[in-house]
Formats: structure tokens, sequence, C-alpha cells
């Protein structure tokens, strides 16, 4: 097992906002994402790119995934971390998701475009919280029952809400990309 697969089971770390709203800019639905999937993270240099990290194995379906997405447009290069035990490939962000790659960085969700609002309710399904638990529908379209909920959570009224939205604002250095070797580094800072 990798060490960030580790890090990750050990610390009970969820599924990163990176992963949850954009990782489907690449194309493809979760679905398509082999079992080995560990997650996928940013790397915002100079152009900003997606890093999308999988559990090394000899299954068939990683080796799919890694032969179709190596033929995706986005595809910049392939690596191995941690020992050969990581996969990594290196994707660009699609010129036309930057708008959403932007909103994404400083927590707007509600303010993504409406062809990307629809492309992650497609991916993550159009069920609502109904006020008991924030739902992918309801970051993209807070509502006041959403809203309300949040607003309970964080012992504030609705209208106090940051920018009227539901969901947290991503924390950069949990979702940008670290080598294996430098996870405990990030940890400890």
């Amino acid at each position: 097992m990798s060490e960030r697969k580790k890090y990750i089971e050990e610390n009970k770390i969820k599924t990163n906002y990176t992963t949850i709203f954009l990782l489907p800019m690449i194309g493809y639905d979760r679905l398509f994402y082999s079992d080995e999937l560990i997650s996928a993270y940013i790397i915002d240099d100079d152009k900003p790119k997606l890093a999308i990290v999988f559990e090394n194995s000899d299954t068939v379906e990683l080796q799919r995934c890694i032969e179709i997405l190596g033929r995706n447009r986005e595809f910049i290069s392939m690596d191995y971390d941690d020992d050969n035990k990581e996969v990594v490939l290196i994707m660009n962000i699609p010129k036309y998701y930057m708008i959403d790659y932007n909103m994404f960085i400083i927590g707007r969700y509600s303010k993504f475009s409406n062809a990307y609002k629809e492309l992650l309710l497609d991916v993550h399904g159009r069920k609502t919280g109904n006020g008991e638990c924030i739902m992918m529908v309801d970051a993209l379209h807070p509502d006041l029952k959403a809203r309300k909920y949040k607003a309970d959570k964080m012992g504030c009224n609705p209208d106090d809400l940051p920018n009227g939205e539901v969901m947290s604002v991503p924390t950069i250095s949990e979702e940008q990309y670290n080598k294996a070797n430098q996870l405990k580094q990030v940890e400890e800072q």
C-alpha cells in the first residue's frame, strides 16, 4: 500500500474537494476510474493542472484507465511515486473550464458556469440534502434550506454565510499535489 493511501486511511481523510469538484473536468465520470484511484490534486503553478493519483497495480482496469487518459487531449505526463507504488497522471485543466477552476479556488461553487454545474450534477446526482445535509445540488444551487442547515452548523444566520455558499472554501494545502515523501512535512506545517 502506498504511503499516501495509508496516510488517508489512518487519518480518516474524506475525498478531497479536488476529486469531487475538479476531476470531472477531465471528461469522465467517477465510475470510469479504477478502484485504484486514490485522489486528484491541483498543481497550481504557471498553468494550473490536475494530478490524478492511483495505487499502482497490474489490474486490467487500471491499465485501461491509464491508456484512455493517456490519449486524452489534456494529458501531459505520467510518473511513478512512492517507490513505484503510485502512478501519477498530470493533466491540463481544460481552457474552457478555467473560470470554473478559479471559482473553485475561492470556494464560489454556486458561481460555476451552468454547463459545468450540469456536468457535476450528471456525475454526482441531483438529489438534494433537503435541509438535512449538503449534497452537490445544494452546493451548486444553495437554497434557503441548505443555507439554514449550514448556518445552524456554524451557529450563525443564513444571511451571514460567506458569499451565501454552503460548502467551505477548499483548504489549498490539502488540495495541492505533494510527492508521497512530502506528506508528513505538509502535515507538520
